[in-house]
Order: structure tokens, then sequence, then C-alpha cells
């Protein structure tokens, strides 16, 4: 390598490689809420299991919340009342394209990270929720 070539690469070694080697990753939530229908409803028992088996395999706390049906839930989630919700499939197409039930509030900006059974059930985080970065590591 020529003698002109190793001031600039060993300056922008030194620069870069403190920023690299020393940054901390996105911290991992450790409790997050989990919006789903009313308590003793067949969605509510399959929210609890799930909840207990992320809480019991992972370094996440899952707190199940009877917020109601999946219409609820996506309003909770738009006003970050809850970190990830159990929604019908139908809900969550209205509530991202602000049409039906949610044409007076509009879009809500929802994700969906795991698609149920046959009944079309989801469950969906809003944008700038704390599970954001986690889920893009």
């Amino acid at each position: 390598m020529k003698k002109s070539l190793w001031i600039p690469l060993s300056i922008m070694i030194c620069f870069f490689f403190p920023l690299f080697a020393f940054s901390q990753p996105t911290p991992t939530p450790r409790a997050l809420s989990f919006g789903t229908s009313s308590v003793g409803s067949a969605f509510y028992i399959v929210s609890v299991g799930m909840g207990e088996i992320i809480s019991k395999k992972t370094v996440i706390s899952i707190a199940v919340e009877a917020v109601g049906g999946s219409d609820a839930n996506a309003r909770a989630l738009s006003k970050k009342k809850v970190d990830l919700a159990m929604l019908n499939s139908m809900s969550v197409a209205a509530a991202y394209l602000g049409e039906g039930p949610f044409a007076k509030e509009g879009k809500t900006d929802l994700r969906i990270i795991a698609q149920g059974q046959q009944s079309l059930r989801n469950i969906v985080i809003g944008t700038g929720s704390r599970m954001d970065g986690f889920l893009m590591q």
C-alpha cells in the first residue's frame, strides 16, 4: 500500500472503530403489555398461554390485558396503551387503511408479527412501539 494511504486509513480506523466497538445494542424491553379479548373468551385464554410461554422462555415478561374486541385492541395500540395485541384480520385491515370503524380516526400504522390459525387472528404492534427495534435485530 502506498505510504500516502496509511495516514487517512489510520485516521478512519481510529475514528470509526470506537463508534462500532463500544456501541450499546438497543435495549430489549423487559415487560410488555398484550391486549386481547374479554376475560374468559377463547382468545383471552390463547393470549394468556402465549404470554406464559414467552415469559418462561425469554427475558420478556408479558402482562395480558383484557381490552375488548379486535377494534378496541387496535385503538389501544394506536394510543400506546398496549405494546402488542391480538386482532382479527378484518380489524387489522380496517385500522391500517383507516376504513370502516376507523374512518374517523384515520390510518393506524400496524405491523403483523405473527399470523394465527384459520380464524385469521394476528399479533400486531404499532410503529414506534418499544418492540419495534427488538424485532428488527
